[in-house]
């Protein structure tokens, strides 16, 4: 399906998807947060232009609570990745099992926004983004235990989540089809003024040439509105990029009127 502009779903359940998930917009994966207590179901559906949402359902998993969903697809299965009470989780999409991850470092009091990478070159091999300041990288090398091992970066006593500033955002894919060197994602950074902490979405861009990561210097927007919250990316036949996400937690999107990522 070809997006022109942008679509966005206010409609069906008001403000309370978010975290729009995707790999071909045929279905779409939100987090539903209209429900008690801060808790949230992941659904499922299908959609029209107008931006209705048909035959949607909330997938049966194995714990509840997955927030900010991000799909990918792995060994030809569909997979969600999402935090749940403090700690990430995979979600088989197919059977609604979820499989806690471990880090292979002391864990945090709360870990959220590991960033998923499928390298295909390499039989398949699923990377997770970890933190890009300083640059770590874990592999997922026993999905039913959890287990992550060091990929690539700094030790268990390096301090993340530096001068970036950049707090997750969408999965990473190929910045090129055929290409497993260079990948590129939308990447939401935290800023600070006197009244508020807000966040804008940049292009990033990780080059396992050199292993290193960049993220533009510019913000990316819809027309007049910011990109706050990126949570989906991905390429169509022609190379363009359909990138999702929700603005100021008011309504969710999809669209192709952005700014082309250019390599930095």
């Amino acid at each position: 399906m070809r997006i022109f502009s942008t679509y966005s779903f206010p409609s069906t359940f008001g403000a309370h998807l978010m975290s729009p998930a995707s790999e071909n917009l045929e279905t779409i994966f939100f987090r539903d947060f209209n429900r008690p207590e801060n808790r949230s179901l992941v659904l499922s559906s299908q959609w029209n232009e107008e931006g209705d949402l048909l035959n949607y359902r909330h997938l049966s998993l194995s714990v509840d609570n997955i927030e900010d969903p991000r799909f990918f697809r792995w060994r030809n299965k569909p997979y969600l990745i999402g935090n749940n009470t403090r700690r990430m989780h995979i979600v088989d999409v197919t059977t609604g099992s979820c499989y806690r991850l471990k880090s292979p470092f002391p864990q945090r009091s709360i870990e959220k926004n590991w960033i998923p990478l499928v390298v295909s070159s390499s039989s398949e091999r699923l990377l997770l983004v970890y933190s890009f300041d300083p640059l770590v990288i874990f592999q997922v090398t026993d999905l039913e235990m959890g287990r992550c091992d060091p990929f690539l970066g700094a030790d268990s006593s390096a301090v993340l989540d530096g001068k970036l500033g950049i707090r997750g955002g969408t999965p990473l894919i190929p910045f090129e089809k055929n290409n497993d060197n260079v990948f590129v994602c939308c990447v939401h950074r935290q800023h600070f003024n006197p009244r508020a902490t807000f966040y804008r979405g940049y292009w990033g861009f990780l080059d396992f040439r050199n292993c290193s990561f960049q993220a533009s210097s510019r913000p990316i927007f819809i027309g007049q509105f910011a990109i706050v919250y990126p949570s989906a990316l991905f390429s169509e036949k022609d190379g363009s990029f359909v990138l999702g996400g929700h603005v100021d937690d008011e309504f969710c999107f999809f669209t192709k009127d952005i700014s082309k990522p250019q390599i930095l």
